[in-house]
């Protein structure tokens, strides 16, 4: 398991359009087809008028029921404890942080996240008790505690409030990631694919920039937790 030497980016693309009947707005389906997985993405394109974007979906991956799913939820953010289920006992309303692992019932993996996160909110699964696990969006998931515990009541409020857009709005890619094994789902490249390359004004030689230097990164959990000012 871990990196590889090669990474390979061969897909087959398809474009599908639609217009509204108002013709206020019109929309994009992206899809690609890697050997090791799938990628959906929608963009939204305002052709006028005042109307301001509001990002919704109603995705939902449909899976087998005796498939087996590892996942935590999102009480505590990333840190949480991954807990091993069939996916039938995963109940109507649990939440599922991204990804989430699947071994299906004809035993090869999966797993589901998303690409390009840019100037959009973030994705969360939640179980709708039948195997289906639907697509939430920031403003519509539960605060973590570990943000709750750092901002105020009114802070956590506004998280409740979608962003609005002008003009045009882009998911990120919404990807599934298959393979025999864990192994080929550690070295997949989907993700690192659909994600646009590195600016290079910021890395101009891409992973030799000069200022790029490995070392530790030091937090104050380290140290017995401190009081969180920079002293």
């Amino acid at each position: 398991m871990g990196p590889h030497s090669k990474a390979i980016n061969a897909f087959n693309n398809a474009k599908v359009y639609f217009a509204s009947p108002d013709s206020v707005s019109k929309s994009l389906l992206g899809i690609r087809v890697f050997n090791n997985g799938v990628a959906f993405k929608q963009v939204a394109i305002q052709l006028g008028g005042p109307l301001l974007l509001i990002p919704a979906e109603t995705t939902v991956f449909n899976l087998p029921l005796k498939s087996t799913i590892w996942y935590h939820d999102l009480n505590m953010h990333y840190e949480s404890v991954h807990v091993k289920k069939q996916l039938g006992e995963v109940k109507e309303g649990e939440w599922v942080a991204p990804p989430a692992t699947i071994q299906l019932p004809q035993g090869f993996y999966a797993s589901i996240t998303e690409a390009c996160l840019i100037k959009y909110p973030g994705m969360a699964l939640q179980s709708n008790g039948q195997g289906g696990l639907a697509l939430r969006l920031a403003n519509e998931q539960p605060t973590s505690y570990p943000y709750k515990l750092r901002y105020s009541a009114e802070d956590t409020l506004r998280l409740q409030k979608p962003a609005a857009f002008k003009g045009m709005i882009a998911t990120p890619w919404r990807v599934i990631m298959i393979g025999k094994d864990l192994n080929s789902l550690v070295n997949n490249d989907i993700v690192t694919n659909l994600n646009p390359a590195p600016d290079v004004k910021l890395f101009p030689n891409g992973l030799q920039t000069e200022w790029i230097k490995p070392g530790r990164a030091v937090w104050k959990y380290l140290n017995g937790g401190g009081d969180g000012t920079l002293e």
